[in-house]
């Protein structure tokens, strides 16, 4: 996807522009999500998306309507800001015959998760990295309890952080 998406405190934001494959519509907007779910947010989309399969015999709903499914709930937990073309009294987006736009938001809200993970990620590494040259150097003392459970580890091979 060639779609920019910005972050500001576990907030994504994207636009759409793209073209329904039924109806033929363009369709342009902004989208503000949440990059990651909480336990409960998360819980409650599984419901909707259970719920939405319906209680007789959803094991034999078509791969369609588990893909269609799973697109609506996830989004129900995930979109904050949209655009009134996705606004919908019963489910925010379940009234758009253009699948592909349902799917086209999802997959850009579950990028946006991704990079925002792959961002922690990469700050994480960067601050142990920091913490371990800080330790090697006697910047920052280790607890006791923690130096006698690493005693021994071999600190030779950790990366060399400036830290001026």
């Amino acid at each position: 996807m060639d779609n920019k998406i910005t972050f500001e405190n576990g907030i994504a934001t994207f636009s759409v522009n793209e073209l329904g494959e039924v109806e033929n519509q363009t369709y342009m907007g902004k989208f503000k999500v949440r990059c990651v779910l909480t336990p409960l947010e998360f819980i409650e989309a599984d419901h909707k998306y259970r719920e939405l399969l319906g209680r007789d015999h959803p094991d034999l709903a078509h791969e369609r309507t588990r893909t269609l499914a799973f697109a609506l709930s996830q989004l129900m937990a995930r979109v904050i800001e949209k655009p009134p073309w996705w606004q919908n009294p019963g489910l925010d987006g379940a009234h758009i015959k253009d699948d592909n736009i349902i799917l086209y938001v999802l997959d850009m809200a579950i990028e946006a998760e991704e990079k925002y993970r792959d961002n922690i990620r990469v700050e994480i590494e960067k601050k142990q990295e920091f913490l371990t040259k800080a330790i090697e150097k006697g910047r920052i003392v280790k607890d006791p309890e923690l130096q006698d459970k690493n005693e021994g580890d071999d600190l030779d091979d950790a990366p060399e952080v400036d830290l001026d």
